[in-house]
């Protein structure tokens, strides 16, 4: 191996694409804007040219999101408020839920989804019904600010593999994606 030529070519492509470990928020936008370039151009392709420097580019992702951008389940709420927005849907219009009083009390957190609720919003949104399940943890310990930003990223990663699944089941183009979550958040 010629270490000439090797610095070379590294100078050649870290010009255009400026190929580095992650250590800021600039950073990590670039890089995953630069991994949803790449899973355009591999598309659904087994074998590309590109497809190990998407592989390298997801592994930067995932090390950063590691470090800086922790992940817990989403909240049903948030998951419910979410989904309404996405479809442009008002309190009254979750009949399976209950009348708009009760679906209000669920999304201000007086009252939670029950099993029949859970059953029957699942299968509308054609999802698993335990993204619904309210699950335990120890967010106590967590700064509200802290808790907030978690339930908006997680819902935002959830609505992104909600899209993704969906996509896919409607036969659109298929996209090569990153196995780090936060890659398929795109910004509307």
């Amino acid at each position: 191996m010629n270490m000439l030529e090797l610095q070379k070519a590294w100078r050649t492509l870290n010009k255009s694409l400026n190929l580095s470990p992650i250590h800021n928020r600039k950073e990590y936008d670039r890089m995953v804007l630069l991994a949803d370039h790449l899973s355009d151009a591999i598309g659904d392709a087994k074998r590309h040219a590109l497809l190990n420097l998407f592989e390298i580019v997801c592994e930067l992702i995932r090390s950063y999101e590691k470090d800086h951008l922790p992940i817990d389940n989403p909240n049903p709420r948030d998951i419910l408020e979410f989904l309404m927005h996405q479809h442009q849907l008002r309190q009254s219009d979750l009949p399976e839920i209950g009348n708009q009083s009760v679906v209000s009390q669920i999304l201000s957190g007086t009252r939670v989804l029950n099993l029949r609720q859970i059953k029957a919003i699942a299968k509308r949104f054609e999802l698993s019904a335990n993204i619904f399940i309210e699950k335990s943890s120890s967010d106590s310990q967590k700064s509200t600010y802290t808790q907030t930003l978690s339930q908006v990223r997680r819902t935002e990663l959830w609505a992104a593999d909600h899209k993704a699944s969906h996509q896919k089941r409607t036969a659109v183009k298929p996209v090569k994606k990153c196995s780090t979550k936060i890659s398929r958040v795109k910004k509307v």
